[in-house]
């Protein structure tokens, strides 16, 4: 019984580490973010998470400061998502989802007078 409760424990914190928040932190992931799906560019960015907080470096020289991040699993996935508000009451909210080295997701940005953009983002792990 002993070794079946220390087997369920190892793998449940083998599960967190792989797919919870602790896979998210400490990693940059070098991303393209664009309005529609039929335009090919978009623009670049980098998402950091560190320390239990999520940075944009593109919206960050916009004003959006790094912010917590839930993070959780879901089909062998790392699935996150978090808000930050601007000083003028603007708000960014990203959802995505990582598996092994790669990044996609939703932005929403959504303006003052409540109107919503949509984006979409994806990219891979940052190796330096």
């Amino acid at each position: 019984m002993k070794l079946f409760l220390g087997m369920t424990l190892a793998a449940l914190m083998f599960m967190y580490r792989s797919f919870g928040p602790a896979a998210l932190d400490g990693s940059s992931w070098d991303v393209r973010i664009k309005r529609t799906p039929l335009l090919p560019l978009g623009k670049k960015d980098t998402l950091v998470f560190e320390r239990g907080r999520f940075s944009s470096a593109r919206m960050l020289a916009s004003g959006y400061f790094p912010s917590g991040y839930d993070a959780g699993a879901e089909d062998q996935e790392a699935v996150w998502e978090t808000s930050q508000i601007r000083e003028d009451g603007t708000v960014l909210t990203w959802q995505g989802r990582v598996k092994g080295d790669r990044i996609k997701g939703t932005l929403i940005h959504r303006g003052l007078n409540g109107a919503e953009k949509r984006y979409s983002f994806k990219g891979r792990r940052k190796t330096f």
